[in-house]
Order: C-alpha cells, then structure tokens, then sequence
C-alpha cells in the first residue's frame, strides 16, 4: 500500500477577523479558531490528486504535531478527503503552539519525523509556508531529519518509474522540473489547487470524527547560541600612481593594482555537491 503524508499546521485564520486591536491599528485574531493555510490546503489537494493517479491503493494520512487544539484541521482534512488523520503532541507542544521561532519548528520536525520514519510514506507534502509568521523551513527541516529528497514552491507532482516527477516555481514566472526518489518531502506552493469540497455528508462526518493522538517524550532541540563578530576594514596598500602621467592613465594605475582579493572560484562544471561542500566550509571556518 502506498503512503501519503500530508504536514499540516493549525495557522491563524485572517478571514474571520472582524475587530481591531485596542491600538486599533490591526485585527484581533484572540479567539478565531485555527484553519488550513492556502499553501497547507493545497499540499492536501496534490496528495488527494495523487491517490487517484497511483496504481492500486494508496492511502492519505493528515499529521499535525500540536495541542489539541489542532484537532480542527485534522477534522477539515478528513471532510477533504483523507483517510485517517493522526495528531503528535510533545512536552512543550501546547505553549509553543503560537511560536513561529526555527527551533520550534525544527522541534516539530524532529517529532514529525519520528513518527513518518517508522510508518514509511512513499511521498510527504507540507505547505511552503503557513499562512501566519512561519517562515517556510518546516519542509526542509523534516527532509533533513529523514534523509529524504525535497523540492519546494511545488506546484505539481506525477508518479514516475518509482520517483516522482516535480514541478517546482521560480521567480519571475519561471518553472523547474525535477526528477526525485523516493522517499520524498514537497513542499507545495499556495498557487496550486486547493482540494475540492466533498458532498455534505463526507464534509459532516469528518468534521464529527475523532482524532486519534499519540504523545512522544521527544523535546524540542536546545536552542543555538552564536558569537557575532563585527567586520573588521583591512587595510590595502597601494602604490600611489605615476605624478607625470594624465588623469586616464593615473585612474588605470589605480583600478591595475591590489585587484587579488583571494578566495577560490568554482565554476557549475565541479557539481552542486562540490559547490555546497565549498560554502559549508566557509560558513564553518568563518564562524
């Protein structure tokens, strides 16, 4: 049977806001219930789309790793159309519901993770990002805790020769295709479609099912600490041009000297992994 995964995130609804802060400079969200973000509402549509494109059966599980409080989406992705949906909550999960930080979300990659490593999902799809202050890392965060490819800004996926065959956005309107193994994390673009709306009852009895959840003992990662070190100027010597010679010629002689900056140059026919090693050892040997 095939397993697809779908990450979702309660996100802060800003469509049913309709009073302001006591400053009166912005909307009150105290006390809207959470919802599916545009780009986690279409990470479900791709993966229903999906399990109608796959051989045979295939399966489509809604995760959320939160409070309680969560059960919500799970609920509204079960009237989509999913299968089964199962909630993940760790110590610490209820207080940093709200927290946007990177190492919450990288803690709630790792919990994610635990999980989808024993349950083996052919294909896991988050949205890009939420539609509150997220900041779009959780996908990658959770490819990295599984070891699995990952492309983002999905638009588009199809089953191929065992893989999956990925269309990816650019900027400027520009498209990427991608050929990826399995298993693989998308991270789906809000600009592909959303899900369509079942019948009634469908949408009823999921909004009416119970949400099954399991705790893990997992806490969230220590968070970093860095060492910021102002830049220091460094001072060039440079050999002052030629007194006799005219304006032109004093310019050259001064763009012509100290041009060695030093550092290497790795063109595109080294590879990308080359180039990536390159940047990690940089990062690393500057701090």
């Amino acid at each position: 049977m095939t397993l697809l995964a779908v990450c979702l995130k309660a996100a802060r609804r800003t469509d049913v806001a309709v009073r302001t802060e006591q400053s009166g400079r912005g909307p009150c969200h105290e006390g809207t219930p959470p919802g599916l973000s545009p780009a986690d509402g279409s990470a479900l549509g791709l993966a229903l789309r999906l399990r109608e494109a796959l051989p045979g059966s295939a399966r489509v599980l809604a995760l959320t790793v939160g409070p309680p409080a969560w059960d919500s989406v799970l609920r509204a992705a079960l009237g989509f159309g999913a299968d089964e949906a199962l909630r993940l909550g760790y110590a610490g999960a209820g207080a940093e519901a709200a927290d946007g930080s990177a190492d919450t979300t990288q803690a709630r990659a790792r919990a994610a993770a635990g999980l989808l490593g024993n349950l083996a999902p052919t294909l896991v799809l988050v949205g890009e990002r939420s539609g509150d202050d997220g900041h779009g890392c959780f996908g990658a965060c959770l490819a990295h805790a599984l070891g699995a490819a990952y492309a983002r800004a999905v638009t588009e996926a199809q089953p191929r020769d065992g893989g999956w065959r990925v269309l990816a956005r650019l900027e400027r309107g520009y498209t990427q295709q991608l050929d990826l193994r399995s298993p693989a994390v998308l991270a789906v673009s809000a600009q592909a479609p959303p899900p369509s709306y079942p019948a009634l009852p469908a949408w009823l009895a999921g909004h009416g099912a119970a949400i099954a959840a399991r705790e893990t003992a997992a806490p969230p990662p220590p968070r970093s600490a860095t060492t910021l070190r102002p830049p220091r100027p460094r001072v060039k010597r440079q050999a002052p041009p030629p007194a006799d010679a005219d304006a032109e010629a004093r310019i050259r002689a001064l763009l012509a000297t100290g041009g060695a900056a030093g550092g290497t140059v790795l063109g595109v026919e080294v590879g990308p992994e080359r180039q990536a090693e390159a940047i990690l050892a940089l990062l690393r040997e500057r701090g």
